[in-house]
């Protein structure tokens, strides 16, 4: 189980500072269960990555490893697999309650344990661990997608192209190379600009344009801008050699200036391809923190493709496969935007409003139900907030095993279950979501889901009967609330700021309202259900947040805004137009007498959001009052610095202000934070400022040292500091 698991990995890592990645393997029919697998000395006591240098604790490279008391040889710095059926759990390498990973295959586990040890330090070793290991059990392991891509189109979308099977070939003699030769095989021609980075242009095209014309196009042959890192650097940290900054900032910078569109840094076994372009990507926050990656060491062979169709001079052409999918991925993730609105509007919002609005007393005022709506809205939005946070890794779903079996992501896997198996959720289920303590469906290595089209009748949770005594449901997530609004170590959360989970009444009266409710399970299950599930076209299963932008859950807001609650005096249908009218003879009741339901200002059921601005006005404001004041701000910067007063610059660098009077969601001020930290950022990249970068470290260090032990592989990069700054000092909003 795991807890047996964390137990043992605590015996064996035996209070040091060293991260341990402890590896138990089994044979999944059964025989052989808990066959220890020997890899540091100890019966399955799994991988250990001590030294500060890249020491390692097995006795040497070239050498013979144990497992199960046999001998597996290594043929030419290969390790032959004799793994026989043999599956692995995995605990570790850092925590006081590690994540623990079952039922993945053995063979991806020393893969992933291959790349640690070969890190030059621990450090390294755990920021790798960390990423890699809850993607063990991805359908394309090796392949990290951040905000870029749609991964529902990367897993379904792209292995039906046509020319799968050809990306599949031509990347088999590709997996081997690194750094400028992989990229050269990629089809490029590499150019060095400045000693730092490298232009990538697209050499077939480079050798037509110069036979035809007598001359080089630049312009319509520059693909990318690339940094090619040495093994000791990491993308996201400041490196001595690129003046103090990240790779990842300095290629965004150098793109910028030359007007490419694309990033590519390499590192070791690694490539990683940002946009240098705005407004790129499915969930994209700042460009520093969207990417794909892939790690050739770990990509098995069936899925290399992958790697041509995404990172090659071809793919990266202006009508290439990347903007192929890139296109399919906005469509999926639109389509999945809207199938939510649908469903919060239609049916969470409703089963919501009627729980709360249950616990009022009879016959409520218009003010009580005003009341109610904003108890309604601060449960909805604590929710998605966890939800999203969790995909998004800012809480650590994928790292701590407490959190995990308490999740959301967790308690969407268990409803989903339940919704195929067309049942109610059982109490034993809600009141423990955890139910890997008897080893089932731990975070990270849940089973394939299952297709409602050859499995069961899916169950729709409005007609599914929950129990209506237990609040287990309910006391889980209200943990999960509590946790992140108090922090609470064991589970690696870290106490957040800000009033959205606060209870206390001056700070929100509709927080402390909802502190002191306890909805049923049989209310709650339909409305998270209908939050948490998606069923698309691949099937029913819980919706992946990370393929959603902040500004679909800010069109979510917005439309919520113009709505409000009403009691019923009657019954009601609808008429044509969808608005809510008093029942006649043969009409379908929509609403029962005396049940509350939302409408908008007109009465209208509400169906679907609206923006306030519409995306096309705010890209118009953008361009044309934004763009023109920050190129007056970074000419007096460039001023400041020729006239050599570092005082007067530092002073200067933020003193740049954005507002929005009529703010809304913030749709407008999110854009405009992504378009000013981008052009601030690579300003700063290219001329480094002493005191913006002091105060960029301090707030670092700040960070690590609030997070204490929880700081642990996580990554800090700095222009996400940056942008901070920015919001903090540029970005002002107003809103009645």
């Amino acid at each position: 189980t795991a807890a047996d698991l964390r137990a043992a990995w605590r015996k064996r890592r035996a209070g040091r500072a060293s991260p341990v990645l402890m590896v138990v393997t089994y044979y999944e029919s059964g025989s052989g269960h808990g066959q220890g697998y020997e890899h540091a000395g100890g019966h399955g006591q799994g991988y250990e990555h001590a030294g500060e240098h890249g020491e390692r604790s097995r006795s040497g490279h070239g050498q013979d490893y144990e497992r199960g008391g046999e001998r597996v040889p290594e043929r030419g710095g290969e390790r032959v697999p004799l793994h026989g059926g043999m599956r692995a759990s995995v605990c570790g390498p850092v925590g006081e309650q590690p994540a623990v990973h079952h039922s993945l295959e053995l063979e991806r586990v020393e893969r992933i344990a291959d790349c640690a040890l070969s890190e030059p330090n621990r450090h390294s070793a755990v920021r790798f661990l960390t990423a890699a290991l809850p993607e063990a059990d991805s359908p394309f392991p090796g392949l990290r997608n951040v905000g870029l891509l749609s991964t529902q189109e990367l897993r379904y979308g792209v292995p039906k192209r046509n020319d799968w099977s050809e990306a599949v070939g031509r990347a088999a003699p590709l997996c081997v190379l690194s750094g400028m030769k992989l990229v050269e095989a990629l089809g490029f021609e590499v150019e060095m600009l400045d000693g730092k980075a490298w232009m990538l242009t697209a050499a077939a095209e480079k050798r037509a344009v110069g036979s035809d014309a007598g001359e080089e196009s630049p312009a319509a042959e520059r693909r990318a801008v690339a940094v090619f890192c040495r093994d000791e650097e990491q993308f996201e940290f400041p490196s001595d050699r690129l003046a103090g900054t990240s790779p990842v900032s300095w290629g965004l910078a150098v793109a910028d200036r030359e007007k490419v569109n694309w990033v590519i840094l390499t590192r070791a076994s690694e490539i990683r391809l940002y946009a240098a372009r705005r407004d790129t990507g499915v969930g994209r926050k700042g460009r520093a923190e969207s990417f794909v990656e892939a790690n050739l060491s770990l990509l098995p062979k069936a899925q290399a493709g992958y790697l041509p169709l995404l990172f090659s001079a071809d793919a990266l052409s202006p009508a290439g496969t990347f903007e192929v999918i890139l296109e399919h991925s906005h469509r999926y993730a639109a389509e999945l935007a809207k199938r939510l609105r649908e469903r919060v509007y239609r049916e969470t919002v409703p089963a919501l409003s009627q729980a709360v609005a249950d616990r009022m007393p009879p016959n409520p005022s218009r003010e009580d139900l005003a009341d109610a709506y904003e108890q309604v809205m601060v449960i909805l939005f604590r929710l998605l907030f966890v939800a999203y946070a969790e995909d998004k890794d800012l809480l650590p779903y994928r790292t701590n095993g407490e959190f995990a079996e308490r999740s959301l992501s967790r308690l969407a896997q268990v409803l989903t279950e339940a919704r195929l198996e067309g049942r109610p959720l059982a109490t034993s289920e809600a009141q423990s979501v955890a139910v890997s303590s008897e080893g089932r469906l731990l975070a990270g290595s849940e089973d394939e889901p299952a297709d409602p089209r050859e499995g069961p009748q899916v169950s729709d949770d409005r007609t599914t009967f929950h129990d209506v005594n237990s609040t287990a449901l309910w006391d889980n997530v209200v943990q999960l609330w509590d946790a992140v609004n108090n922090g609470k170590s064991d589970w690696g959360v870290p106490a957040y700021n800000g009033g959205m989970f606060s209870s206390k009444r001056s700070v929100s009266p509709a927080g402390a309202a909802v502190a002191k409710m306890r909805l049923t399970d049989a209310e709650f299950a339909p409305a998270l259900s209908a939050l948490l599930i998606d069923k698309g076209r691949e099937g029913l299963g819980p919706i992946d947040f990370r393929e959603l932008s902040a500004r679909d859950f800010g069109t979510i807001y917005e439309g919520l805004l113009e709505s409000s609650l009403s009691l019923a005096t009657g019954d009601l249908t609808l008429d044509t137009k969808g608005t809510y009218v008093p029942v006649k003879r043969g009409d379908e009741v929509e609403v029962p007498d005396g049940k509350v339901y939302l409408h908008n200002r007109s009465g209208v059921r509400k169906e679907t959001g609206t923006y306030f601005t519409k995306p096309f006005a705010v890209e118009h404001l953008l361009d044309h009052a934004l763009e023109p004041a920050l190129d007056e701000h970074l000419k007096r910067l460039d001023e400041l610095r020729e006239a050599d007063d570092e005082a007067a610059l530092a002073e200067a660098f933020f003193d740049f202000r954005c507002a929005d009077i009529s703010m809304g969601s913030g749709h407008f001020l999110v854009a405009a934070l992504d378009r000013i930290e981008a052009r601030l950022s690579a300003w700063l990249t290219l001329n480094p400022l002493g005191a913006v970068t002091a105060e960029l470290e301090r707030l670092h260090l700040n960070a690590y040292e609030a997070l204490g032990d929880l700081g642990s592989g996580v990554e800090i990069e700095f222009s996400s500091l940056l942008r901070r700054q920015v919001a903090r000092h540029c970005i002002y909003g107003v809103d009645s």
